[in-house]
């Protein structure tokens, strides 16, 4: 079930709550796009990672590592008030009932083994 507003990229692949603050925020500083983010955070921050890995953290299939989302304040210049924002939101995410503290294990949504997210199931 897909809500009417979320956004959607590529194949229709919803963005999950996070997701769409982080593009949100990208855009607000004219940067659209999870390839031209990864351009950014590379650029600016310093930091290597993928637009597939960033398309994989706005679709809610993967939690971004504490240093993606400190990268991505960074490069972004992001404001307190946007950094408290972003960090609700990474901490309890309202969108997704299996995105809770307890089950976030090794970097991902759901699933301590083989990384299955509530979505795969």
């Amino acid at each position: 079930m897909i809500e009417a507003d979320t956004k959607r990229i590529g194949k229709h692949k919803p963005y999950g709550e996070f997701g769409q603050l982080l593009d949100a925020l990208a855009c607000a500083r004219d940067v659209r796009g999870p390839y031209n983010v990864a351009r950014r955070l590379k650029d600016i921050g310093g930091y290597e990672v993928s637009g597939q890995a960033v398309s994989n953290y706005l679709c809610r299939k993967y939690l971004p590592k504490h240093a993606f989302v400190e990268a991505f304040c960074e490069a972004f210049e992001f404001t307190h008030q946007e950094r408290r924002k972003l960090a609700l939101a990474y901490t309890f995410p309202r969108s997704n009932p299996c995105m809770t503290l307890h089950g976030r294990r090794r970097g991902r949504w759901e699933g301590a083994r083989g990384g299955i997210s509530c979505h795969e199931r």
